[in-house]
Order: structure tokens, then C-alpha cells, then sequence
């Protein structure tokens, strides 16, 4: 079970350092600037010896005549009969150069660091985008705003204290080990023999901690969902007076993330005192071995105290490296929640030569509600226009969400080309000028397509002085609704898609603009596929075959003027006479 648990660590620890495979060189250059912080330490602890003994006994005097054990034991003897000038200048040069190196050392892993966070947030985007539209709620859209902001910085976090923290924490533990044991063995021996417990302890607490991690990231998701879902909402509370209400929602989420991190932090604070304890039992016992090689002779004091400082700066690289483990756990915690969005995959278009639309027995539905298309059955020639009307819920939009890509059949096939160009009955723009949110359709278009496609679309009516580089607003918020959507039209008109999804779109122009734009559509239009959700008579009239929907089957499907005379319902659904 340790083993088991050991090779899970490695491999965890592995998912840290992938990320910083392209940043090899940097990463490289880090380590050898840790290295001579650790041999710099190591030098500090190996010269106070002599110097206490230049200080305190007279020159050239010892306690200590027996054999001296250990090449640096020896070398130190020789050294505290040196010149206290001298001893104290290799201080502040191993001082300087430890300075230096640990100065160049903290630049590059920030750098490094920053570079990793850059590719995860390139990453999670990319990955983002490859997120099926139907699948954000509020929930996700709060989750993934946290994982952009905090899972994000927690690995970057994971990445210069975690990761490479443990390289030189663990660079300076097998330094200054090998120091102590080269002075004595048998006491460097006696000295580490509290690390494996120590290691074992850092480990356990590990894992419990990713775990404590794990739940406060999902509570922190859903604190951010709560905020955005009452961001959407606000008119609603505003208007109902549910303050009360959503503050008693929110106070519960957020009491619940305060118990999560309490809990999560309970596991990390209690690694250091136990350390502590562990440390100072076995230093005590190695005071009491160290009295036995003094007295017998065996170890000059200022060896000892090399050796005694040596072990005792040991203990802080440890301390350090259980912290830089318990940091990367926190960061795989939070790897856990973003590794997903990072390796989500598109599902292929599905292409068909020839253009057109087959819809052979789709049932499509939305998770684990009962379907609203069901053995739905019908065919577009290549160029064909048809008009889709029927009552709410019927399942007109679910057809243009499966014919667009976003909604998988759970039984049927769907033959047309893909991607189509969309546009929805709440369109949405981003935060720039129009032109950048029509060009969207096309980003290789010249400006001439673009503006003519803006002005057949009926966006130049609106545009004022500023023209297409007017600016649109968060979420086009600047627009009406039927500008909006008359921008998204254009963005339409603009795709070269085969496939053209159109969702009302005529829906809050009057009827002299709905003729003109009808008009515009007829030549833009012309050879492409278009279906067309709408229950506006001219629309019918241009679009010339009717689907009527009913309780996602296709009811009628025929001409809209021969519907309309033939089917009193049809005639009530686009508010003729019958």
C-alpha cells in the first residue's frame, strides 16, 4: 500500500513537471543556481566551526587529540588554525555568492512559473472553446471563471513554491546531509534518523491535504455560481423583493467555503509542529551521542559544532520541503479541476458532399427530460429555403441546436454541412465595434464585403457617425434587441457556411424593414441551405416550404400559401384568417 502510494506521488509529481518540459533550459539553469545556494549553506555550516574555535580556544590548542574522523573533520581542524580575517572573509564570500545565486535563482523560477500559468490559461481556453454552448449554465460559467482566476494561480502557485521548491529544498537536504555525514557518520547517522518518519508524516498529510483542497475548490465553484446566477437575476430579486431569500442562499455557500478551508488548513498547520517534535527528539539524541565521541575523543568540538549546524540548518529545508509538497497537492487539486476542460474535445462536424439537409428518425433531447424532438423525419435539397413554425416547446429551436452541432440525437441520424451559420433569437455580442463582431463570419473578409454585408443585413441604419467601428457595449448591451440581432445577420450573411440557421430573426422588425431585409436575404442567400424559424407570413412566403412541428414530429409540410388555406391551424400560428 506505501509502495502504491509512493509510485501515485511520483506520477502526480510528474503532472507538475510536464508543464514545465518547454521550459526545460530555464528550468535547468534554476537548478544550478539551487545547487550553489545549497552548497553555500552547506560552506556557512562547515565554517563555524573554526570559527568558534579561532575565537574561543587559543591558536593552534584542541580538546581533542584522539583520531579525528572524516576528510572534512580533518579539514576543518587544519582551517580553525587559520587567521580569523581570513576565515571571516570566506563567510561573506560564500555569503555574497549564495545572495547572488539565490537571486537569479527566485528571477527565473518566477519566470518560469509565470510561462506555466500563461499556457494553462492558453490551454483552458482553447479548451473552453471546444465547450458544447448548451452546457454553461451558471454553475459552469462561475466554475470556469474560478478556474481561470484561482485554480489557475494555485498551480502557478504549486509550480515556484511546490515544484520547484522541492528541488532546492531537496538539493540542500542532500547537501548538507552529505556534509554531516562526512564529518561523522556515525552521528549523521544517529542525527537523520528522524527523516523517515518525518517523510513518511509529510506524505500522508500530503494526500489528506489534496483531498481538503479538492472539496474547497468545488465549494469556492459554487460560491461563483451563486454570484453570477444572482448577477442574471438581479431584476427579478429587485423586483420581488427576495433579498432575504438569495442572502440566505449565499450566506450558506459561503459559510460552507469558510468550513472547507478551516478544514483544508487544519491538515496543512498541523505538518510543522510535528516535524518540530520529531526534529528536536532526534537532535537531543544526537547531543547525548556527540557528549560520547567528545569524551572518548573521537570528534573535535569544532567539528562537532560544523556538524551540529549543519544538521540544524538541515532542519529547515525539510520543513520547506514538506511545505513544497503539501503546495503541489494543492496545485494537482487544482489541476484535478482544470485538466478536463484542457484535454475536452470538439466532436467532429459531420460533413456531406453535395450541401442539404437529411433528418432521418431523430429523437434529441436535453439530459434526463423527456425528449422533445421524437422520430423527427424530413430532407432539404441543397439550396432549398424552409420555414419551421408550431407552438412553444414543439422543439423548433432543439432542431436548429441539432443541425447546428450542439445537441447530439440520442437515436436517428443527421446528414448537412457543418459548421452552419447561426443566428438565435437572443444574440450576443462581444464587447466591441460592430465591425470586429461581423467579421466574425469571416475574419479574412475585406472591408467591402463587410460593409456590404452590414448594409443588406440592415445594420448601417443604426450605425451613426461612428459607422462600423461603433461600439456595441458589454454583450452588445449598447444595442436594441433587433439590432443585435441584426449584426449577428450580418455576421451571417458574411460566413460563406453552406448551411444558414436562422432563428426569427424578422421577429421585431416592422413590416416595410421586413420586406427590405427579406429582399437583401433572397440574393445573399441564393444557393446556400436555409432553415428558418418564424411565425411572420412574409418570412413563410420567402422561405416557400413549410415544416409544422408538433410535439417534435413534423405535423404539415407543404407549401406556406397551400398550408395556409388547407389548415386553419397553420393559419392561426401565423395570425391569418383562416
Amino acid at each position: 500500500m506505501k509502495l502504491f502510494s509512493s509510485v501515485t506521488t511520483l506520477r502526480d509529481f510528474y503532472r507538475i513537471f510536464a508543464y514545465l518540459r518547454p521550459r526545460l533550459p530555464l528550468l535547468l539553469l534554476s537548478t544550478v543556481f539551487m545547487a550553489i545556494v545549497a552548497l553555500c549553506t552547506a560552506a556557512y555550516a562547515w565554517l563555524v566551526g573554526p570559527v568558534i574555535k579561532s575565537l574561543f580556544l587559543s591558536e593552534g590548542g584542541s580538546a581533542a587529540t584522539g583520531a579525528v574522523e572524516g576528510f572534512l573533520a580533518r579539514a576543518s581542524l587544519l582551517l580553525a588554525d587559520a587567521p580569523a580575517p581570513l576565515i571571516g572573509g570566506l563567510l561573506v564570500g560564500a555569503a555574497a555568492v549564495k545572495g547572488l545565486a539565490f537571486y537569479l535563482e527566485r528571477i527565473l523560477v518566477i519566470r518560469a512559473g509565470q510561462d506555466v500559468v500563461r499556457d494553462l490559461r492558453a490551454a483552458l481556453f482553447s479548451g473552453m472553446l471546444r465547450t458544447n454552448p448548451l452546457q454553461l449554465d451558471a454553475r459552469t460559467a462561475g466554475e470556469l471563471v474560478s478556474r481561470f482566476s484561482v485554480d489557475a494561480q494555485i498551480v502557478e502557485h504549486a509550480v515556484t513554491s511546490g515544484a520547484l521548491s522541492v528541488i532546492s529544498a531537496a538539493l540542500q537536504v542532500l547537501v548538507l546531509a552529505a556534509l554531516a555525514l562526512s564529518l561523522s557518520w556515525k552521528l549523521g547517522l544517529v542525527g537523520l534518523v528522524a527523516f523517515p518518519p518525518i517523510a513518511l508524516l509529510i506524505a500522508r498529510l500530503g494526500r489528506v491535504l489534496r483531498h481538503r483542497q479538492g472539496e474547497f475548490y468545488d465549494s469556492y465553484g459554487e460560491l461563483a455560481k451563486t454570484v453570477e446566477e444572482t448577477r442574471e437575476g438581479l431584476f427579478t430579486v429587485q423586483a420581488f423583493d427576495a433579498r432575504r431569500f438569495v442572502e440566505h442562499r449565499f450566506d450558506r455557500v459561503n459559510r460552507t467555503l469558510a468550513e472547507k478551508a478551516v478544514a483544508a488548513a487544519r491538515v496543512g498547520a498541523i505538518a510543522s509542529p510535528l516535524n518540530e517534535v520529531i526534529g528536536a527528539g532526534a537532535l537531543g539524541i544526537t547531543l547525548w551521542y556527540a557528549h560520547q565521541q567528545i569524551a572518548s575523543a573521537a570528534l573535535t568540538p569544532e567539528a562537532f559544532i560544523s556538524f551540529f549546524t549543519s544538521l540544524f540548518l538541515l532542519y529547515r529545508p525539510v520543513r520547506a520541503l514538506g511545505s513544497a509538497i503539501h503546495s503541489v497537492q494543492t496545485g494537482l487539486a487544482a489541476l484535478d479541476r482544470l485538466e478536463p476542460i484542457i484535454a475536452r474535445q470538439q466532436d467532429p462536424a459531420v460533413r456531406r458532399q453535395g450541401g442539404g439537409v437529411v433528418v432521418s428518425g431523430v429523437t434529441a433531447g436535453y439530459g434526463d427530460h423527456p425528449p422533445v424532438l421524437s422520430n423527427l423525419t424530413f430532407r432539404a435539397a441543397k439550396g432549398e429555403r424552409i420555414c419551421v413554425a408550431g407552438e412553444s416547446g414543439c422543439g423548433k429551436t432543439t432542431l436548429l441546436h441539432v443541425l447546428a452541432g450542439y445537441l447530439a440525437p440520442a437515436a436517428g441520424t443527421v446528414e448537412c454541412d457543418r459548421p452552419a451559420a447561426l443566428v438565435t433569437q437572443n444574440p450576443f455580442l462581444f464587447d466591441d465595434t460592430i465591425e470586429v463582431n461581423v467579421r466574425l463570419g469571416r475574419w479574412t473578409a475585406t472591408d467591402e464585403e463587410v460593409a456590404l454585408a452590414c448594409a443588406d443585413a440592415g445594420v448601417t441604419a443604426f450605425t451613426g457617425a461612428d459607422g462600423l467601428g461603433m461600439a456595441v457595449g458589454p454583450a452588445g448591451s449598447s444595442l436594441s434587441a433587433g439590432q443585435r440581432q441584426r449584426v449577428c445577420l450580418a455576421r451571417a450573411l458574411l460566413s460563406d457556411a453552406p448551411l444558414v440557421l436562422l432563428d426569427e430573426v424578422t421577429a421585431s422588425l416592422d413590416g416595410h424593414t421586413e420586406q427590405a431585409l427579406i429582399a437583401n436575404l433572397d440574393r445573399r442567400l441564393s444557393g446556400r441551405t436555409v432553415i428558418l424559424v418564424t411565425h411572420r407570413p412574409e418570412a413563410a412566403r420567402w422561405a416557400g416550404r413549410v415544416l409544422v412541428l408538433e410535439e417534435g414530429r413534423v405535423r404539415h409540410d407543404g407549401r406556406f400559401d397551400e398550408l395556409l388555406a388547407a389548415e386553419q391551424k397553420v393559419a392561426r400560428l401565423f395570425g391569418e384568417d383562416p
